[in-house]
């Protein structure tokens, strides 16, 4: 009989992933209200006018947080604890930035009916996806794909482990 050491994330914990919270983020930005219902006027904070949500505070907070939730689950897989060389932190980003941008770019693809239009072209954002695929994929190699123990001596299990009791 073999036990697995290492937990599997839930299915719940899959769906609830930093790409569903720049999703939540962009879901409650566009349930604001536009307008004030009294007065008709712009309230602070609106999207009416917003294309790219390039200045909007909220949108920009909460992506930094998805990004930064799965670059700590990048770290977690790859026993990075701060610790590790500029360029990997660096890499990391760079995974975690494209990795949320093609998930955005998978949801606007299917708001917009999917990858070919009615006519039978391929929609631009089609090939920027798969773009976007390919340079997540490239950094994932480079990263590595496989999860990676975490170097723990026996004085440190112990005095953590102190920790937790005291």
């Amino acid at each position: 009989m073999v036990l697995e050491t290492t937990p599997k994330p839930s299915r719940e914990q899959h769906e609830n992933g930093p790409e569903d919270g720049a999703r939540e983020a962009l879901d409650s930005l566009a349930a604001r209200p536009d307008r004030d219902p009294a007065t008709g006027c712009f309230v602070k904070g609106n999207t009416a006018a917003g294309r790219t949500l390039a200045r909007s505070d909220a949108f920009w907070q909460a992506v930094g947080a998805a990004k930064r939730e799965l670059a700590e689950r990048v770290c977690s897989d790859l026993a990075v604890n701060g610790d590790g060389a500029v360029t990997l932190e660096g890499l990391i980003d760079g995974y975690a930035e494209t990795r949320l941008l093609r998930h955005a770019m998978f949801v606007r693809l299917a708001e917009q009916g999917g990858p070919v239009t009615g006519k039978g072209k391929a929609r631009a954002l089609f090939s920027s996806y798969l773009q976007a695929l390919d340079r997540e994929t490239r950094l994932a190699q480079t990263l590595g794909l496989e999860r990676k123990a975490k170097a723990v001596s026996l004085a440190d299990a112990i005095i953590d482990r102190q920790k937790a009791g005291a």
